[in-house]
């Protein structure tokens, strides 16, 4: 993948060897990385969409989670259905 790509690894393996079933990862930039049994990817490998000056996004949080104790919410906004994450403490 190249610096103005992502994509969203289903089911990723964690560290420990073992699948994280039903859990989403999100790989993004400059990434050569090959796929674990078991993982899929969501939608393939996107291409970033970067908005001009006049345009904006509306946004709606449709997951939320917590990681080292940071909650974190996935927002989906409506072009291409493609997402970004917002952290908050």
């Amino acid at each position: 993948m190249n610096s103005r790509q992502y994509c969203v690894v289903l089911d990723p393996v964690g560290s420990d060897g073992k699948p994280q079933l039903g859990k989403k990862k999100l790989v993004q930039g400059e990434k050569t990385f090959f796929l674990q049994p078991g993982e899929k990817l969501a939608k393939g490998i996107q291409d970033v969409y970067v908005l001009e000056e006049d345009e904006g996004l509306i946004l709606r949080c449709t997951e939320s989670f917590k990681e080292d104790g940071v909650s974190y919410s996935i927002l989906k906004f409506s072009r291409e259905n493609s997402f970004s994450i917002e952290s908050r403490s």
